[in-house]
């Protein structure tokens, strides 16, 4: 009778396990299921973020790129950088073309190419006038540092020459005039006869500022000086 009542209650049991296991295999895989779903949103609520940032971004940039651009084109105007303002400008219409922005960069560049073109004739002009350059005695003389490096053309008597092996310094009285002394450099090679003292010659080169010696009386005598370049006789 015992054995019997326990057989039963083991069936019992046997069927509520197989009957709780087959639930739990059930929420397992629910459980498996409910796991993809909620990755699956995550995987596409952050593309969804992505592409939220890129629309952002780029709605910045419609916004405000031509706007920034358009300030740094500005500011290298100010600065005088003409090449870059050419080359930013035409960033500038090849992505915003037509824009207000646009018309303002490309008026800028007009006038940045006119800046070089006015610089490029300027230093032609400056070239084909040569050492022509009505540059004075009284200018060397007063404001030496303007024109250093200028060319300029003199003529006058050769008070004194200091010959040495590599170069040969001179003194000349220019126009004739031993109150406007000037000092003058070259390579022996720049004449095909020696300058010697008393000779009137024209002297070609350029300025380098002044020249200071020491006078005779022991005082410091400063006087323009000039590099030269070619010598008539």
């Amino acid at each position: 009778m015992a054995l019997g009542i326990a057989v039963i209650v083991l069936a019992v049991y046997a069927v509520k396990y197989y009957q709780v296991k087959g639930e739990l295999a059930k929420t397992n895989s629910r459980y498996s299921e409910v796991t993809a779903e909620y990755n699956s949103v995550c995987t596409e609520n952050t593309s969804l973020k992505d592409k939220i940032n890129t629309l952002e971004l780029e709605n910045e940039e419609l916004k405000n790129g031509a706007a920034s651009m358009l300030v740094s084109i500005k500011n290298s105007y100010e600065a005088q950088k003409w090449d870059e303002v050419i080359t930013a400008a035409a960033e500038l219409h090849g992505k915003y073309n037509g824009t207000q922005e646009d018309k303002e960069a490309q008026e800028l560049a007009k006038q940045s190419q006119g800046q070089i073109d006015a610089a490029k004739a300027a230093e032609e002009s400056k070239k084909a006038q040569g050492y022509e350059t009505g540059i004075t005695y009284e200018q060397l003389a007063r404001t030496p540092d303007d024109f250093e490096g200028e060319k300029v053309k003199f003529s006058g008597k050769v008070v004194q020459v200091m010959e040495g092996k590599s170069d040969i310094q001179i003194r000349l009285a220019v126009n004739d005039s031993y109150d406007t002394i000037m000092y003058g450099s070259y390579s022996p090679d720049t004449v095909s006869s020696r300058v010697l003292e008393d000779d009137h010659v024209t002297i070609y080169g350029t300025s380098v500022g002044t020249i200071s010696y020491q006078s005779t009386m022991g005082g410091t005598i400063t006087i323009p000086g000039v590099l030269i370049e070619k010598i008539d006789q």
